[in-house]
């Protein structure tokens, strides 16, 4: 930026002096001149670093999803139906893994579902026996009280033997003990045919309706989908190799969303805001500017991040100043017309709604910047 700008300023002392010989360049000409082009030079290198900053650390970036299976054990590929490089549309099949045990795992469940949901018009019958047994019971038991006391009387009265009533005696025990053990059967089947969930339904059906719809998800997670549109790259994964849950086998990148970062020191963020006209010349497109708008500062660096640790912080020699990220999304129009590769570098000028005389200025060095990209594309 300092050359360009000494040069502009050597023109204007040659056509001042020499071209069109307005003035003497004596001696006090040549001081004056020095002077004035360095504090001229210094005074626009200033004004233009801080009103219209540029960074040569500018950065596409993009979302990338690690596709990974997320069965609950390891199972051999089966299918790779996707071709690396090539677009994918979300919800097209990047790879499976056999689904049989999951399948039987499904066959069976069903199959016990079935079986419950059978079993709860039993669970109905088996509690209506268990109280109609009760109701018997309890007659009998009235019967063998009635009985026990008949024959009390008739013993005291002399009429009935001592064995008569001792017989009594025992039927009632007997029609006792039966009645309570028919109470705790029908108390059991009640319990067991009450037993539902808020929904109303018998929890041994819904527990296997859970189980039933984990095995189903299971079964599902054997196909593994792209979440997004976007382009495997890297692709590794051949069918017969095992892979193992969670963890990422191939990569998706994610469709273009025309993001770029790039940082710059602390001192010049001061003006900057979201909504700042952007210029980004990327190396891969030499001559060519792209253009976006400034889409939020990040306003944090590592070196001001705070961990919990049990030690006391050590004060040391002054780390060099962190630069901060500026996040800029690219117009809708440019990213049509050019291929945004996620890591692609460049350079990035933001033009801020102050002092926009100067903008000139920095709109000729960022163009010098991807003019210059032809020479190092020779090279």
């Amino acid at each position: 930026m300092i050359a360009f700008l000494i040069d502009i300023y050597a023109l204007l002392v040659w056509l001042v002096f020499f071209k069109f010989r307005w003035f003497k360049f004596d001696l006090k000409a040549k001081i004056g001149s020095a002077a004035i082009g360095a504090l001229m030079c210094i005074g626009i290198l200033i004004a233009v670093n801080f009103l219209h900053p540029q960074s040569m650390d500018a950065r596409v970036f993009e979302y990338v999803v690690p596709m990974a299976t997320h069965v609950p054990q390891a199972g051999p590929v089966t299918e790779v139906p996707v071709l690396p490089n090539v677009p994918v549309k979300k919800g097209d099949v990047l790879f499976r893994i056999d689904p049989q045990p999951y399948e039987f795992q499904v066959a069976q469940l069903e199959a016990a579902l079935a079986a419950a949901e059978q079993n709860v018009p039993q669970l109905q019958a088996a509690y209506d026996a268990a109280a109609a047994s009760v109701e018997r019971l309890e007659k009998q038991q009235e019967f063998a009280e009635s009985e026990f006391e008949r024959f009390k009387k008739l013993h005291s009265e002399k009429v009935a033997t001592q064995e008569q009533l001792e017989q009594a005696t025992r039927n009632l025990e007997i029609a006792q003990a039966s009645l309570r053990e028919a109470q705790a059967q029908a108390t059991k089947a009640k319990l067991a045919a009450d037993a539902k969930t808020a929904d109303g339904v018998n929890v041994d059906v819904a527990q296997l309706k859970a189980q039933l719809a984990n095995a189903r998800y299971n079964l599902d997670q054997t196909t593994v989908r792209a979440p997004v549109d976007g382009t495997v790259i890297n692709l590794e994964l051949q069918p017969g190799l095992v892979v193992r849950p969670g963890e990422p086998v191939l990569t998706l990148v994610e469709n273009p969303h025309g993001i770029v970062v790039l940082t710059l020191p602390q001192e010049y963020l001061s003006l900057i805001e979201p909504g700042n006209h952007v210029e980004v010349a990327l190396d891969m497109y030499p001559g060519k500017m792209l253009r976006g708008k400034v889409d939020a500062i990040v306003w944090a660096t590592g070196q001001g991040q705070l961990t919990a640790a049990g030690t006391v912080p050590t004060a040391t020699e002054k780390q060099p100043a962190g630069r901060f990220g500026v996040k800029v999304l690219i117009d809708e129009a440019d990213q049509k017309l050019y291929r945004l590769p996620a890591g692609a570098h460049g350079a990035a000028a933001i033009y801020t709604d102050h002092g926009k005389a100067f903008r000139i200025v920095r709109k000729v060095i960022v163009r010098w910047y991807t003019w210059l990209n032809y020479i190092s594309l020779g090279m």
